[in-house]
């Protein structure tokens, strides 16, 4: 790891910030940096949360100074500081380095930050006890990969996880079929930049060669490889596919609150990525729920018309993903109902998912522009015939407990021990979808000594 110290300082008065570049994590032949921004004037004393940005690019391309006018507004409002993190870049380096690289980075922000700027700036501090991880694109990607990894240490620190039009899977259909988006690019001279074995390196100029990587990505539909994720996987035991490594979590383990959004016309970046794991984050939520769990928090936002980089317009204002942020950091629940949709059907088991079917769930869709800061209620069109088909359920289910309690008894003293446990067995399924009741010897041989206590009560 690097010293840590600050290499440079600018004052961006446009912005209304000040940008600290620090060193964070040293090579033989290169130095990771990020850079801090701090509000260029702020009247408050209190310690601000801390916005860890990874830079979007497909993880080939770009580096942090990739700051979107959104992010640099959150910082002249004095919302939060945000450190804005270059990384390796893939090819030359696999993505579970890259990721390794962002969890460094994460880790000395909540290390060092607080002594930098008590060094370097009294009048701003930061607080590494509320961390948001953020990022868009590939960046979105890492924030989400991280926020889900970090070290046990820091995840309670983690209050929300922000993925602005995410990548989430390299073998999702999107990325293994080819997209032309007609941007014009020369291959040989890409060669250095394509070749595994080149020269390293953790950024670029966005109008230099290298800047054109993810269009000829897109045409040769070759992300996975590019990353080399199934070489990743087995070198750190993980899919490195987000929708994957979610269901494959405990479900007591919760996740930090999420915040997704996606514009519905991306050609960079199709809706489809952000529809897996949304429809993931729903089955999860319902199973917590089931077994009543904390459930995990998160909302998403499609959004109609939108392109890629639609943030990046001055005039977005992306007030519904501070507001979000806002609220998770102050521990206020920032699911919508809707996220509890009924038609999410893929099967948990206690600790993890047992099974992959496909998933139907709701399609939020809200314009960013027009979403009230205060309004979390259900973003479906449904939502009056879901909360009353809800209500029925519950009742039809607390009538199925007390029924059960009575029936139970009498079905194991008059059908035997083998009907009892197929009744409780069936009756455990559907009062709590999702769970399977395997028919085992000990299973059998224990339920059937309760049948038989109960029904000698009986």
């Amino acid at each position: 790891m690097a010293s840590g110290r600050v290499l440079d300082e600018v004052l961006d008065e446009a912005a209304g910030t000040r940008i600290l570049t620090c060193s964070y994590k040293q090579f033989s032949q290169l130095t990771l940096l990020l850079d801090v921004h701090l509000p260029a004037h702020t009247e408050s004393s209190d310690a601000l949360p801390i916005l860890i940005w990874y830079h979007g690019g497909g993880l080939l391309q770009d580096d942090r100074r990739n700051v979107a006018p959104h992010l640099k507004a959150s910082v002249a409002r004095s919302d939060c500081i945000v450190v804005s993190v270059d990384y390796r870049l893939a090819p030359q380096i696999p993505v579970d380095e890259i990721v390794s690289d962002c969890i460094d980075a994460l880790e000395f922000a909540y290390t060092n930050l607080s002594l930098i700027l008590e060094q370097e700036d009294r009048f701003t501090r930061g607080d590494p006890s509320r961390i948001v991880i953020a990022g868009g694109s590939a960046g979105g990607y890492l924030a989400l990969l991280t926020a889900s990894s970090a070290p046990a240490h820091i995840q309670p620190s983690i209050k929300a996880c922000l993925a602005i039009y995410p990548i989430t899977d390299p073998f999702g259909p999107f990325f293994t079929s080819s997209h032309d988006l007609h941007v014009p690019y020369d291959t040989k001279q890409l060669a250095p930049f394509i070749d595994p074995h080149g020269q390293v390196m953790s950024g670029n100029d966005q109008a230099g060669l290298r800047g054109k990587m993810y269009f000829y990505m897109l045409e040769h539909a070759n992300l996975a490889t590019l990353l080399d994720v199934e070489g990743s996987a087995k070198r750190a035991g993980r899919s490195f596919r987000v929708q994957e490594e979610f269901k494959q979590r405990g479900l007591a383990d919760t996740l930090p609150a999420i915040y997704m959004i996606h514009g519905d016309a991306d050609r960079a970046v199709g809706v489809d990525q952000a529809h897996v794991v949304r429809d993931v984050l729903v089955a999860r939520r319902r199973a917590q729920q089931a077994r009543g769990l904390k459930a995990d928090q998160f909302k998403y936002v499609e959004v109609p018309g939108a392109d890629h980089l639609f943030d990046k317009d001055p005039k977005e204002t992306m007030a519904d993903m501070y507001t979000f942020m806002q609220h998770a950091l102050a521990g206020i629940d920032v699911t919508p109902e809707s996220a509890d949709s009924k038609n999410a059907t893929t099967t948990f088991t206690d600790t993890a998912v047992s099974q992959s079917t496909p998933i139907k769930a709701t399609s939020y869709t809200s314009s960013v522009a027009s979403s009230s800061d205060d309004d979390y209620s259900d973003l479906s069109d449904q939502d009056d015939r879901y909360s009353a088909d809800r209500h029925w359920h519950q009742s039809m289910q607390e009538l199925g407990t007390l029924a059960n309690l009575i029936l139970l008894p009498y079905l194991g003293k008059y059908f035997g021990r083998q009907f009892a446990f197929w009744s409780w067995a069936k009756w455990v399924t559907w009062r709590y979808p999702g769970v399977h009741v395997d028919v085992d010897k000990t299973t059998n041989r224990v339920t059937g000594a309760i049948v038989a206590g109960m029904s000698s009560l009986g």
